[in-house]
């Protein structure tokens, strides 16, 4: 079930996995990425409501990681909670859970 956004923390800073850039299927994939588009670049509240809002319409997105720095809002099904990946820039990602497990 999808968490209301007030509920919408940032579990930490770092990304859950490395993902693969190109299209991905919220069907079948259990993760991908998204590219922004300007309009969502211009704040950081921006683009993270924008890539939080992308993993709600996804069937089998439960976690984001975004970093405005990259332009990468990266999603999965599972995600390690407490171990965040930190390399290739991930002290610039920031990673929320967007649903629970249901």
């Amino acid at each position: 079930a999808a968490l209301p956004l007030s509920t919408v923390r940032p579990l930490g800073i770092g990304y859950c996995s490395t993902t693969a850039s190109g299209p991905s299927s919220c069907q079948r994939a259990s993760k991908g990425s998204w590219t922004m588009d300007a309009r969502s670049m211009r704040s950081m509240p921006a683009f993270v409501n924008e890539c939080i809002e992308r993993c709600r319409q996804c069937d089998n997105c439960r976690y984001v990681s975004a970093s405005r720095l990259h332009a990468a809002c990266d999603w999965f099904q599972e995600c390690k909670e407490h171990h965040l990946g930190l390399y290739f820039g991930g002290d610039t990602y920031l990673t929320f859970r967007v649903k629970d497990y249901s």
